[in-house]
């Protein structure tokens, strides 16, 4: 049985880290997936006893509406833990207030240093 899954919603990221391969292909991720197929997606899911999805990317607040939107559906699915993974690009309280009541429990926020000069290198 399928108990977790990753969904990237969106390949595009407005970032540009010195130690991501997305810079090396630079016309190939900014595409992004249409709701309609995630949303069949996440029944598909459901049904086969998934209780956990990831929203990643790409960056996911890159499109805060659409990751809003699979975060309610994935809800009203059924899902138990639903977690958005991102570079925290985007993340301003309105949109974090409208990610909350979609149901979205869990913010997987990453940190590459503590260091304000070294995430200036390579970031």
């Amino acid at each position: 049985m399928i108990q977790d899954v990753a969904v990237t919603a969106s390949s595009f990221c407005p970032m540009n880290c010195k130690y991501c391969f997305r810079k090396y292909f630079p016309n190939k991720y900014k595409d992004r997936l249409n709701l309609e197929v995630i949303k069949q997606l996440i029944t598909d899911l459901r049904s086969l006893g998934c209780l956990t999805i990831n929203i990643s990317g790409g960056e996911p607040g890159a499109f805060p509406e659409l990751t809003r939107q699979i975060g309610e559906d994935a809800r009203d699915k059924g899902f138990e833990n639903i977690s958005v993974s991102t570079c925290g690009y985007g993340l301003e309280e309105e949109v974090l207030s409208g990610w909350k009541e979609a149901g979205i429990t869990y913010l997987n926020l990453s940190l590459d240093t503590m260091d304000e000069e070294v995430q200036d290198r390579i970031s």
